[in-house]
């Protein structure tokens, strides 16, 4: 699980933020391409990832099923 302590993702946006390219807001730096990498990474060794925001603060919780990691 990880945390960020950010202004918190609005309800309206909650279904985008996976989006490829996407920016939540203006004042956004980055591409809008690391959340998509993530989740679609996440995916491929078979995990989920989940949120729950609040103002002020978004959990993220991802879970990789152990055989699915190559050894």
């Amino acid at each position: 699980m990880f945390f960020d302590n950010g202004p918190g993702i609005p309800e309206e946006i909650k279904s985008r933020i996976f989006d490829m390219y996407y920016r939540g807001n203006v004042t956004s730096k980055g591409s809008g391409f690391g959340l998509y990498i993530v989740k679609n990474a996440i995916a491929k060794l078979n995990g989920t990832i989940s949120f729950i925001s609040r103002p002020g603060h978004t959990d993220f919780q991802f879970i990789i099923p152990t055989n699915s990691i190559a050894s």
